[in-house]
């Protein structure tokens, strides 16, 4: 079929009416799949806990929590610091010290001190402080007890730490999970400052840390091992002299003694004769004078 020159151009225009349509129509927008940085919120809660966020929005990173610190009831080994002091009369204090250190070994300890020193009268005197397991601390004490002639002093003491030791072992295990969240926000910070930021708070958890862990290691040294303290002293006896023995030496030195002693009192003597001139006599006139003055006005 032929077409009229008005088909034509009707037909030419319905064509460009459609092309404009199709390069009028919006382009699809493309949406990128990556989520924006991530911003960090520094809000703290208790002690040591930020909030993160992707959105702009706050999330916690709580650290601490109560059932954290809360110990599994039966799971707790009773921590005792066990000590002793004795005072025991010995044989010989040398002796002693070489059967303490004896002991200790057996006892799976060791001599922590122990010092020996000479009296006047010549007799030993002297201490020693032993280590000894705890759970052979009785042991021990039977040992010791079997070197003394006497046992003059003896004391025992028992301090139960148990409830220090479970509260530190919680607190740093709240410290070290404080010091792991820290060191994943530490990946994460965005800034200078909050980089610094978390650094100031993970110096600090640290600091607690070896705190607790210093403080445990005292509690554990005192209570797997107990302190026993002991005081020696040896017999005294009668000792005879060595000097050697010459009658004339003491004739002559008791002839010496008792011209000394003559010239002490002929000094004596003396002192007293000037002091009875020089003071007695004189006071004797002025009380006799006042006697005869107040026997004349009397009369």
């Amino acid at each position: 079929m032929q077409l009229t020159r008005p088909q034509k151009y009707l037909l030419l225009f319905g064509a460009l009416v459609l092309v404009l349509l199709i390069s009028s129509s919006p382009k699809p927008v493309t949406t990128s799949s990556q989520s924006p940085a991530p911003t960090i919120a520094y809000d703290e809660v208790g002690s040591g806990s930020f909030a993160m966020g992707n959105d702009g929005s706050s999330r916690n990173l709580a650290v601490k929590s109560e059932a954290s610190a809360t110990p599994e009831e039966g799971s707790t080994e009773q921590r005792i610091i066990r000590q002793a002091d004795l005072s025991m009369l010995v044989s010989s204090v040398e002796e002693a010290q070489v059967s303490l250190q004896e002991i200790a070994k057996t006892h799976a300890g060791f001599v922590r001190d122990a010092s020996v020193y000479e009296q006047q009268d010549k007799t030993l005197s002297g201490y020693a402080v032993l280590r000894v397991e705890a759970s052979r601390f009785d042991s021990a004490m039977q040992a010791i007890r079997d070197l003394a002639l006497n046992v003059e002093r003896e004391s025992v003491s028992g301090t139960d730490v148990t409830e220090q030791f479970v509260d530190l072992e919680a607190q740093l295990k709240n410290a070290r999970a404080e010091e792991q969240a820290y060191l994943a926000l530490l990946n994460r910070a965005g800034s200078v400052t909050e980089l610094l930021e978390v650094q100031r708070e993970l110096s600090n958890v640290r600091g607690r840390i070896e705190m607790f862990e210093g403080r445990l290691k005292y509690l554990s040294d005192q209570t797997d091992l107990a302190t026993i303290t002991i005081n020696l002293s040896e017999k005294p006896s009668l000792i005879a002299p060595t000097g050697n023995f010459r009658l004339g030496d003491t004739f002559k030195e008791a002839i010496q003694t008792l011209v000394l002693a003559f010239q002490e009192v002929a000094k004596g003597l003396v002192w007293l004769l000037i002091f009875g001139v020089g003071i007695v006599l004189p006071v004797s006139l002025i009380l006799w004078g006042v006697y005869r003055l107040y026997k004349r006005y009397v009369r």
